[in-house]
């Protein structure tokens, strides 16, 4: 379950990482060439909302993780 739970965690922060290389490189190409630099927008948002999407769903596997521990802890 451990190695889940990093795996989970891991998946979070790439996608963060995506969000963050994306909008360097918006900088670097605003200038350079405009269509480009909103195709990296896209993946910029498209990042940052499954960071999002996948912490809550972390969070909720967590909770429920713990919930099902304590229900097996209290059947003994």
């Amino acid at each position: 379950m451990k190695a889940k739970k990093q795996y989970l965690k891991t998946t979070e922060w790439m996608w963060l990482v995506v969000a963050v290389l994306s909008l360097v490189e918006i900088g670097a190409q605003w200038t350079i060439d405009r269509s480009r630099a909103y195709l990296f927008l896209l993946f910029a948002i498209t990042g940052v909302v499954m960071f999002v999407l996948r912490r809550k769903a972390r969070l909720a596997m967590e909770a429920r993780w713990k919930s099902d521990q304590g229900l097996s802890d209290s059947d003994e």
